[in-house]
């Protein structure tokens, strides 16, 4: 399954500049982290996350990823998308569409685009629609049911 990396950095931009995910800024968390004190960005995420704050759950992912914990980072990832999290949704749909972290999955890639489509995301569609072009009938019926089960907010 390929789909150009312009085009997923272009989705992701785009995810990340989203309203839910530009408000967490004000966070004293995400002040840290901008500060490049990681350690107090840490602390203050872990505690955030404790309660299931989706931009925490975000926040950790970014943390994983600049140690450079793939997996760990898709984790948070897909903690944050299942809170509902539009930018985190993008960013799991691109780890499952190139396997960074996870096994490469079209079915969970193409769910977790519809779910960002759902939550506003210009051009999720297009990289969905691309991305099914490749699979089969059976998988998009997969991905189609799965889509429902992603979000647990």
């Amino acid at each position: 399954m390929w789909l150009s990396p312009a085009v997923l950095a272009a989705l992701v931009i785009t995810a990340l500049a989203l309203p839910s995910l530009a408000s967490a800024g004000e966070s004293a968390g995400w002040q840290a982290y901008q500060a490049r004190d990681y350690e107090r960005a840490a602390r203050l995420w872990q505690r955030d996350a404790k309660r299931g704050e989706p931009n925490a759950l975000f926040g950790l992912g970014l943390l994983a990823e600049r140690e450079g914990d793939e997996g760990a980072a898709a984790g948070w990832y897909e903690k944050a998308a299942r809170a509902g999290l539009a930018a985190a949704q993008v960013l799991i749909a691109d780890r499952y569409i190139s396997g960074w972290g996870v096994a490469a999955d079209p079915v969970t890639a193409y769910a977790w685009l519809s779910r960002a489509i759902a939550a506003g995301v210009p051009n999720a569609a297009a990289i969905r629609d691309q991305l099914a072009q490749g699979m089969t009938a059976d998988a998009m019926r997969q991905a189609e049911a799965l889509t429902e089960t992603l979000v647990t907010k």
